[in-house]
């Protein structure tokens, strides 16, 4: 039987300030979501043991549709967010090991990229899985690279948002004709 893998972001509490965050610690979930979260884990380990079925759950970080899932200060929930952020290529080469994978019966695993002050543990992803992070980011960028994040969100996404938006358009225009 194939692999199914299975996005738990969420299973694990982020209320331990200083705790390194391993697969291992004992769940405490902060929300519906991740109660939901970690219950597609237990049914998964339940698949895995009862009709050998391989499960492989990712606890994925912050990975977000705008702004092309690029690192910058767009990223939810501050310096801990960005901490978390995880890259598309890194992800899709996680998801590819797993569903390769034909050792792991049942399997849970932190998924952010290597970023500077992570605490999430990728120990078990590197040992079970083979999987190094091929990207990474540092939170901390000196005021030349707060500029060029800046200008690349103003060119690729403010602009293009305030162009598109018709009432100022027409606006423009009438503003123009005087």
């Amino acid at each position: 039987m194939g692999t199914v893998p299975f996005k738990a972001r969420d299973a694990q509490s982020t209320d331990r300030a200083s705790q390194v965050l391993s697969v291992n610690l004992p769940p405490n979930p902060i929300n519906a979501y991740g109660a939901s979260k970690l219950a597609g884990e237990r049914i998964g380990k339940m698949f895995a043991d009862r009709y050998g079925m391989s499960f492989i759950a990712f606890r994925i970080g912050v990975c977000l549709r705008e702004h092309g899932n690029r690192f910058g200060p767009w990223i939810p929930f501050g310096r801990w967010g960005q901490e978390m952020w995880v890259s598309d290529r890194d992800l899709r080469n996680a998801f590819e090991r797993a569903v390769e994978d034909d050792k792991i019966g049942f399997g849970v695993f932190n998924r952010v990229s290597n970023n500077e002050g992570s605490r999430w543990d990728l120990t078990d992803l590197q040992r079970d899985l083979g999987y190094q992070p091929l990207d990474g980011t540092r939170h901390s960028v000196g005021p030349v690279g707060k500029a060029k994040t800046a200008a690349a969100y103003f060119r690729d996404d403010f602009v293009p948002a305030l162009l598109s938006r018709k009432d100022l358009v027409s606006i423009n225009r009438r503003s123009c004709r005087r």
